[in-house]
């Protein structure tokens, strides 16, 4: 029997994916969590073969919790379902590993077409996305390539810097000090050729 685990934080995502997943597969065996610390203790304890997760959690961005994931079960099948946009995350989230990357602006027949290839363990993007994968070319002269340079800490500290957070709450969100953080943030808004969060915010993918 297939397990599953689903590693979201908003409930009615939860049950809805989990009502597609089960009209595909009955025979699934779905958990679920909602936090980057439980999700490879989730997966070792039930060896879990396939997980959805969101880049969003409730203690923070995602990530790196995927990376060691894929270090340690380098055959485990993960999609990520993400409101993130992926001309940011998308290409570096398949170099670790990832297969299926999927944006949560996808109407229901996206989602199913993913959710199947996901379960067929077969790759899926979206086709807005492939051009930022395959042609570095296209790449080259966007804003959004700038980001390709940013370390997942400073990317992290990026997604805090753009809902508000303070230098503070960011520490305490990532388990870091405070001048940690002010570091990530002085080395991304260097990479990225900013000195502000309303240009961060202007340089964002989406908000241009």
């Amino acid at each position: 029997m297939n397990k599953l685990i689903i590693a979201e934080d908003h409930p009615l995502i939860v049950k809805s994916m989990k009502v597609l997943l089960m009209n595909l597969d009955p025979s699934l065996t779905i958990l679920h969590t909602d936090s980057c610390s439980e999700l490879i203790q989730i997966v070792k304890t039930n060896q879990a073969e396939y997980v959805i997760a969101d880049l969003n959690l409730t203690d923070g961005l995602s990530l790196n919790s995927i990376e060691n994931l894929l270090s340690l079960y380098p055959s485990i099948n993960i999609l990520v379902y993400t409101a993130y946009p992926g001309e940011l995350y998308a290409k570096r989230l398949l170099n670790m590993g990832v297969r299926c990357f999927l944006n949560k602006h996808a109407d229901e027949d996206e989602v199913i077409l993913a959710l199947r290839k996901f379960l067929n363990k077969e790759f899926y993007v979206s086709q807005q996305i492939l051009p930022f994968i395959i042609s570095s070319k296209k790449t080259a002269q966007t804003a959004e390539s700038q980001f390709n340079f940013l370390s997942q800490k400073e990317l992290q500290v990026i997604e805090f810097l753009r809902t508000g957070e303070s230098i503070k709450n960011i520490a305490s969100n990532m388990g870091i000090m405070p001048n940690t953080v002010a570091t990530y943030k002085k080395r991304a808004f260097e990479k990225l050729g900013i000195q502000n969060v309303v240009q961060l915010n202007h340089l964002y993918p989406g908000n241009s």
